[in-house]
């Protein structure tokens, strides 16, 4: 399972997102899209993945939401 959340700023659509991957091989990766985002202001982007028998893994990072853009992640 996975879900990603935007915190801060004005957002009016895609503030959390979640979902299931199946199957994924070790040292893979997977590009997740979705409806759009939509809003303004600065942004923490929260990613968080679950895989059964595990502990939670969490990663942040911080961007400028403009209108359908997420600019400057860091």
């Amino acid at each position: 399972n996975w879900s990603i959340e935007l915190a801060g700023g004005l957002v009016l659509l895609g503030k959390t997102k979640t979902g299931t991957i199946d199957s994924l091989p070790i040292d893979d990766s997977i590009v997740i899209t979705d409806k759009p985002v939509i809003g303004l202001g600065k942004v923490t982007i929260t990613v968080t993945v679950e895989v059964s028998g595990e502990e939670p893994m969490t990663k942040s990072a911080s961007g400028f939401l403009l209108f359908f853009f997420v600019l400057g992640v860091k």
